[in-house]
């Protein structure tokens, strides 16, 4: 942890202020938390903000506190490299609240700047101030969506690329996979019952879909080899059972790290909206991430990354089932 002291509460006690890597190590984001002193002890542990994914990699974050808007209060200031001889500032104020800061997960006040993706899906926002910003994606018949951005003055900064869903039905579960530009080939793998079998069926690049008689169960959209995804895998009508999803990196045959720092993300629909996301583990050797499973309806998250010598179609073998 990368620690600061200051008076985060204005009660004339000096308090605790921790940098913390999030769930995917110190090459992912990070957390912020005060530890408040009553003078003779501190306080448990206050999660006050959480970056997103990608956004303030710990590894490269500096802390320090000090009162920057002269209110009395002590702010959290943290710097990040983010190479290129160039530099982020963040100034979170104390006493920090949870939830929106700055431009991080900002849902609500003036626009900054607007406009429309072109038919290839790019879009380009010009004369932004420098800053970090929270971009909404909103789109009919699509779930409203949210991500961050950072704009550094002078500088055009391309591939802050992100993936928006359809509405789903009732039912139905929608899971969707993004990367970044290496490894340019990650692969979803989908594993399920069969009915009326003791089988599972096992949907990737090779075999797409399930069919129960002429009923459509599941189905893999397309098979991304060119960096970034998206690729979606929607389960359409769920049995009892265990279900999983898996990401595999076909690039390396299974193996390495370029998986883990590959910043793919996971994220699952219902007719709910958006339910879960995962953040494949940084710093972690092995190309195989089984993300979570599907049991009775319920999400639960397994979020590992080994090495996997089985190839492609041996992600259905024993050890996985």
């Amino acid at each position: 942890m990368k620690i600061a002291a200051g008076d985060y509460n204005r009660d004339g006690k000096d308090d605790i202020l921790c940098l913390y890597p999030g769930s995917g190590g110190p090459g992912s984001n990070s957390i912020l938390y005060t530890f408040l002193s009553n003078g003779t002890a501190l306080g448990s542990a206050t999660q006050r903000y959480e970056s997103s994914a990608g956004v303030l990699l710990w590894n490269n974050c500096t802390l320090r506190a000090g009162d920057v808007n002269h209110d009395g209060y002590d702010d959290a200031i943290i710097q990040q490299d983010l190479g290129g001889n160039t530099t982020c500032l963040v100034v979170i104020k104390s006493p920090p609240a949870t939830g929106n800061v700055a431009g991080y997960n900002a849902r609500s006040g003036s626009v900054v700047r607007g406009g429309y993706t072109n038919s290839y899906g790019n879009y380009y926002l010009t004369n932004v101030p420098g800053g970090i910003y929270t971009a909404a994606v909103v789109k009919s018949g699509y779930y409203t969506s949210y991500f961050t951005v950072i704009s550094i003055g002078g500088t055009t900064r391309g591939n802050q690329n992100h993936a928006i869903s359809p509405r789903v039905a009732s039912g139905t579960y929608r899971i969707v996979l993004t990367w970044g530009a290496s490894p340019s080939d990650l692969d979803s793998h989908f594993t399920g019952p069969i009915y009326n079998s003791t089988s599972r069926f096992h949907i990737y690049f090779s075999n797409k879909t399930n069919y129960n008689g002429s009923t459509l169960m599941a189905q893999l959209d397309h098979d991304d080899t060119s960096s970034y995804g998206p690729e979606t895998v929607a389960l359409y009508h769920r049995l009892s059972g265990t279900y999983r999803y898996s990401v595999y990196n076909y690039s390396s045959g299974g193996q390495g790290t370029g998986l883990s720092a590959s910043s793919a993300k996971v994220q699952v629909y219902t007719s709910s909206g958006l339910v879960a996301t995962f953040n494949v583990p940084a710093g972690r050797t092995g190309g195989l991430w089984t993300v979570f499973e599907i049991r009775n309806g319920t999400i639960y998250p397994i979020n590992t990354v080994a090495n996997f010598s089985g190839g492609s179609s041996g992600v259905t073998s024993s050890k996985h089932k």
